[in-house]
Order: C-alpha cells, then sequence, then structure tokens
C-alpha cells in the first residue's frame, strides 16, 4: 500500500469535478469535493481535509460530515467502500438505473449519486437547474417521462415540501425510485407520494457509511446494524470508512449515537445520544427542551451549548414569550435555568435544506 496526491475539485466545476470522479471510480486518484463558496464553513471543510497530505492510494474519496455538534470531520472512504455501495443499491433496487443529480455534489448524497450514475451499466444526467426551486425541479422531472430506460432520483424532505406547496408532487412518477435521504420522511409525506404512485423510499446513512445504507428501516445487503445497552445504533458493513482523517483508528463497526428502535423488525430513529449534556452542574436534554419549546410556541426550534451556555434559539419574531422561561423552568426543571433564549426570523439552512447548526454556532461564538 503507498500513498498519493489528493485531488480536489470544487463542486461547481462541473466537467472537471465528474472526471475526477470517474478517476476515483476507476481507482486512479483519491478526490475531495470542495464547497464553491469561501465561507467559514469551507474554511473548516478544507482544513479538516487537509489537502496538502498524502493519502492511501486505496482511498477513492475524502468527504465531510455535516458539522452539526462541532468541526465538520474528514471522513476516508476506501474504493472498495464505494463500490459496495453502489452494488448493495443496485441489488436494492433489482435494476441498474440512470441517476439524476440535483443534491450538491460536495454531500455525500450528491458525490455518491454521481458515482452512480457513472458506474457501469449506467448514466448520469446533470439537470442544469436549481432543484431548490419546485418549479424548476418540478419541470425537469416531467421531462423524464420522454426518455428511455429506469430513472432514480436522490432528494431530501426539503424538495417534498417545497413540491407540495406548489401542488406538483406528482411530477416525481416519472422517476423509477425516489430516494429521500438526509432527514426522516415524514409518513404522512410518504403516503400521500405513493397516492401519487410514485415508489420512494426513505434511506438512513451517514457520510461514514457512503451515505444511506438502511432503506425503509431494512439494511442494505451485507450491512449489519445493532444496539447497544444505550439502544445506540451501530453499523458493520462493506461501506464503513476506513477512518477519519485526523483519527486512524478503524471504524469496522460505527456508532452512530443516534437512539434507535429495533422492536418491529425495522429500524426507527428515536433521537441522539449525544442530546444530553452537562451545563453548569446540570444535565439538560435538547432534544426534550426542543420538542417542548415547539409544543409552546408552535415555531420550529433549536438548542446547543456554547461555551458552558445554554442556548434556545426559535425560528420566528411575532411570538410572545414573555412567560417562556418560567414555562421552560416549569416542565424541566432548573436545568433550564438561565438558558438565553434568542428569535431568528429565518434559520441558516445548509444545500440540503438542514438548519445550519454550525453557523449558528459559530455566530454565537463570534458575536
Amino acid at each position: 500500500m503507498s500513498n498519493r496526491g489528493l485531488l480536489t475539485v470544487t463542486a461547481t466545476d462541473g466537467s472537471v469535478a465528474i472526471t475526477a470522479l470517474r478517476s476515483a471510480l476507476a481507482g486512479e486518484a483519491s478526490v475531495a469535493v470542495l464547497p464553491s463558496s469561501n465561507t467559514p464553513r469551507t474554511q473548516a471543510v478544507i482544513a479538516a481535509i487537509a489537502p496538502q497530505l498524502p493519502v492511501s492510494d486505496e482511498i477513492a474519496l475524502i468527504a465531510t460530515t455535516s458539522g452539526s455538534t462541532g468541526n465538520p470531520k474528514a471522513v476516508l472512504l476506501s474504493h472498495a467502500a464505494v463500490m459496495a455501495s453502489i452494488s448493495a443499491v443496485n441489488t436494492e433496487l433489482g435494476f441498474t438505473p440512470q441517476w439524476h443529480l440535483v443534491l450538491p455534489l460536495q454531500h455525500i448524497a450528491g458525490t455518491m449519486t454521481a458515482l452512480r450514475g457513472l458506474a457501469a451499466d449506467s448514466t448520469l444526467h446533470q439537470p442544469t437547474i436549481n432543484a431548490a426551486d419546485p418549479m424548476q425541479l418540478a419541470a425537469y422531472s416531467k421531462s423524464v417521462k420522454d426518455l428511455s430506460g429506469l430513472h432514480a432520483i436522490a432528494l431530501v424532505p426539503e424538495h417534498l415540501n417545497r413540491l407540495e406547496v406548489i401542488g406538483e408532487l406528482g411530477a416525481l412518477k416519472h422517476f423509477h425510485k425516489v430516494v429521500v435521504g438526509a432527514g426522516a420522511l415524514d409518513l404522512t409525506m410518504k403516503s400521500k407520494l405513493m397516492n401519487y404512485g410514485i415508489s420512494v423510499v426513505s434511506s438512513y446513512g451517514l457520510t461514514e457509511t457512503c451515505g444511506g445504507i438502511v432503506w425503509d428501516g431494512l439494511p442494505l445487503n451485507s450491512v449489519a446494524v445493532s444496539l447497544n445497552q444505550a439502544n445506540e445504533v451501530l453499523i458493520q458493513s462493506e461501506m464503513n470508512a476506513t477512518s477519519y482523517r485526523d483519527d486512524l483508528n478503524a471504524l469496522t463497526i460505527i456508532n452512530t449515537h443516534d437512539i434507535g428502535d429495533l422492536s418491529t423488525g425495522k429500524l426507527q430513529i428515536k433521537g441522539r445520544s449525544d442530546s444530553k449534556v452537562k451545563v453548569k452542574g446540570h444535565f439538560v436534554d435538547l432534544n426534550t427542551l426542543t420538542q417542548l419549546t415547539t409544543e409552546l410556541t408552535g415555531l420550529t426550534a433549536v438548542a446547543f451549548v456554547v461555551a458552558d451556555q445554554l442556548h434556545l434559539v426559535i425560528e420566528g419574531s411575532k411570538f410572545d414569550h414573555s412567560g417562556l422561561a418560567s414555562q421552560l423552568k416549569n416542565e424541566l426543571g432548573s436545568a433550564v435555568k438561565g438558558c438565553r433564549i434568542s428569535f431568528r426570523e429565518k434559520f441558516p439552512r445548509t444545500d440540503l435544506g438542514k438548519i445550519d447548526m454550525f453557523a449558528m454556532r459559530l455566530e454565537l461564538i463570534s458575536g
């Protein structure tokens, strides 16, 4: 085993990025796809990837985690893991589709969609649309009916929400499979999609597993899912990352720190084990605080800790919050005493529609 230089491309490099991914797929290069914008997140991503350092020639990709609970971490994904992921998805589908790339290429879901489309017997379609615009996504989806062959697309829940707002969920029926990841697929939404005759699947996975490895609660081929004594989800698979860039301990078994339930025979995610934190001598469950706030206000909220200070940020500025702190203390006790409550008209969002926790943390640290 030898080392080689890391090939870096930006997500908007178009044909250059795709050429680099073809090389990674062929085992000829180790590639990292960088965000195109110059933001503090991008700088943190580049620092984690450390492009100036060599990498083992068994590595096909270096991808980064979202950084929702801290700085992004660089994940080393081997060529074998990438190929195992492509194979497992095709086995689950029962066919090799043509893939349509509308997700950001720098995210693992976008990278793996591209690699599946570039693999043998497939085709990659790269529409020049802004998929965040539901009108453009709907129009493109309808155009797929004029193409021959079998077609698949990977989306996130926010795509579905926006399509529903404009009454265009049915446009997705022209795909033979719609894979939804990077967030839970609401059962009501899934039912609506199925009523349109859309074949949809909810995908769960991590950057550390080449993306989705559990579909509709069931592990893909060669994936073993179990729970430890704390009910944390453990994953062992051929798709597991080799290691992190800054920690060479093997990721043979990955502790996701998601709380799971397998009592029905299907994996259900119930929350995070790391949501319970100690602040100024008191334990606080951030999930419970967030959920209670949403129940009391009807608004989206997030809770997190920065420099041993508990923060609760609520999206929306028209709520009378004068009694909110007292209500939270009555329900959760002194653990939330001193919590700093603030409001934002609109939360920052990532390219995949998730709340950008990294940006919010950084804002509080710097401000």
